[in-house]
């Protein structure tokens, strides 16, 4: 099958659509059936663990650790917030004036052409899941890895992986894990990370945020949003910890080769006009303080995120983080899903 003939999601959809499970369903394991059905020998072992069923909470772990190794470009070259069952809900709920192009590999994009000029936006994950667990392994993993697969404690105090193997390959492994389950909560975040609920259309250069000081944390993202309409009537929002104001240029631009990101951001952002319309659009309203007002300011994912460091440093930060970033996807999800259900019975 070619990479770029997918099979047209649309029926899956309605199905879910009827079964009132759209908002909740897991993209990942869809995408991943697709996968399976062309994996090679040499993958067999990893293919068998994705086939079965979820046996124990650390099995969502693993799963979604060999997910995120395939989909490396020299192995599957996929992603699930850019995969074409992804982009046929945006087109339908969020950029209803866009056409679904192949990107290359399993990957797709949003593009709009107007008045001659092309805007292409492809799928971005909101709430990492990487930052969060990694920090946390590396706390605690001692605790829930073998100590054969680690390598020992950095001056700091925090665990170590090989220098050739990020997290996620260590995570990847079933053998790896002494049989210690981890938190509900992180697995419980697990389980919906890869939901609709999760995922936006965004311009590419939005996603160099992930590799700047916001560590590609979501309500960070969303603050610096807000303060962006906020400065265009007059009203800035700043934290109040430092001098240093959420923005866009904070937010994007980290060197010369993202030097224009900010810009390229500003253009996607006046399609919405105010704070308000890209909440509207985007269904943003359980990741609000107040999510009845689509005016309200975004919420910290954890109690004082918008005046401390971006990574969590305590215990409960981890906690507050999975379940508060959990329940707002979910939300969000729904909402979705009742967009989507609400256009495809109108009458084109």
């Amino acid at each position: 099958m070619a990479k770029d003939s997918r099979v047209d999601p649309g029926g899956k959809i309605r199905e879910l659509l009827e079964a009132r499970e759209l908002g909740a369903f897991d993209v990942r394991m869809y995408e991943l059936n697709d996968i399976v059905a062309i994996g090679k020998e040499r993958f067999e072992r990893e293919l068998e663990y994705l086939r079965r069923p979820i046996r124990e909470p650390n099995d969502i772990l693993v799963k979604t650790a060999i997910g995120k190794k395939w989909a490396q470009r020299e192995w599957f070259d996929f992603d699930y917030d850019a995969s074409k069952f992804t982009n046929t809900i945006f087109q339908k709920t969020m950029v209803p004036d866009g056409e679904i192009k192949w990107n290359h590999g399993y990957e797709f994009v949003i593009e709009i052409e107007k008045n001659g000029i092309r805007s292409r936006f492809r799928g971005d994950t909101m709430n990492s899941w990487q930052t969060t667990l990694n920090e946390f392994v590396r706390r605690y993993a001692d605790t829930y890895l073998k100590e054969s697969v680690l390598c020992g404690k950095a001056k700091n105090g925090k665990w170590q992986r090989p220098e050739d193997s990020p997290w996620y390959i260590v995570l990847s492994d079933p053998d790896n894990y002494t049989g210690v389950q981890f938190p509900s909560y992180i697995t419980d975040f697990m389980e919906v990370v890869y939901t609709i609920g999760n995922f936006i259309p965004a311009p590419s250069a939005f996603q160099s945020r992930g590799s700047g000081p916001s560590k590609d944390y979501w309500d960070l993202a969303l603050m610096c949003i807000y303060n962006y309409y906020q400065r265009k009537s007059g009203d800035d929002r700043k934290n109040e910890a430092s001098t240093q104001t959420y923005s866009l240029e904070w937010l994007l631009v980290h060197g010369e080769k993202t030097s224009n990101n900010a810009e390229e951001c500003k253009s996607w952002l006046e399609r919405f006009k105010t704070w308000e319309g890209f909440v509207e659009q985007y269904f943003m309203q359980p990741f609000l303080e107040n999510d009845k007002k689509p005016g309200s300011p975004p919420k910290e994912l954890w109690e004082g995120h918008f005046t401390g460091v971006a990574e969590p440093k305590e215990d409960k930060h981890f906690k507050q983080f999975f379940e508060n970033a959990a329940k707002g996807i979910q939300k969000r999800g729904a909402l979705i899903a009742k967009e989507y259900e609400k256009r495809s019975k109108e009458v084109p």
